[in-house]
């Protein structure tokens, strides 16, 4: 672990040492993530999150792979935890939803309609 991990972890009120194990398994994780192995991937993105809870990139990848497994639940349950204990990291998906818009016209419109109906049947439901 370098000095600036351990000062975040310090921060994060996360002792080194378990800062350090959820290092460690976090890039095991990635690593048999790349290598196809999901399920011993998101055992060790677990893992890493109960060695430091507030492990942002564990917990953005165990999001991601549950997306992928197509088990959306689990994803929204990961983001939403990473949105409280890191709310900066999802600041580029605002970047990258505006770069959508301005490269893709019938996306924009897609999405404003979806919206749209997504809020009108939210109002229906309040009535």
């Amino acid at each position: 672990m370098n000095r600036t991990q351990r000062r975040i972890a310090e921060r994060q009120g996360t002792s080194p040492s378990m800062a350090g194990e959820a290092a460690a398994l976090f890039e095991r994780a990635i690593g048999h993530e790349r290598q196809g192995d999901l399920p011993l991937a998101a055992s060790l993105y677990k893992k890493a999150l109960s060695a430091d809870p507030r492990h942002a990139p564990a917990c953005d990848r165990l999001a991601a792979l549950y997306l992928a497994q197509g088990k959306r639940d689990k994803a929204s349950v990961q983001y939403a935890e990473l949105a409280r204990i890191a709310p900066q990291t999802l600041n580029q998906f605002d970047r990258v939803l505006a770069t959508l818009k301005n490269l893709l016209p019938d996306f924009a419109a897609g999405l404003a309609a979806y919206s749209s109906d997504t809020t009108r049947d939210d109002r229906s439901r309040a009535h």
